[in-house]
């Protein structure tokens, strides 16, 4: 019986340690998992701040773009009284 006790003894201890390098394994998996997980959250702050100021850019070049299609809409009505009046002299 002493062997027997001896024996699970034994079988429970090795089990034991493989649980634990098990274990340790697991652990360095986790900290490199948490330190990608922290340079990918740097890397999305850094395309959000760059979508932000491509968004701004846009916006702006979007406001020029009215104004100047508006300008030249005028310019074009100008001309076209213009052109009006020339040929009516």
């Amino acid at each position: 019986m002493g062997q027997k006790v001896g024996a699970r003894n034994t079988e429970l201890s090795n089990r034991i340690n493989m649980l634990a390098a098990e274990k340790s394994e697991l652990h360095i998996i986790a900290v490199e998992h948490e330190n990608r997980v922290e340079e990918f959250e740097g890397v999305v702050g850094e395309l959000e701040e760059r979508i932000a100021d491509l968004t701004g850019q846009l916006s702006s070049n979007v406001a020029e773009l009215g104004v100047r299609i508006k300008e030249e809409g005028k310019m074009k009505a100008e001309l076209h009284r213009l052109e009006l009046q020339m040929q009516r002299r």
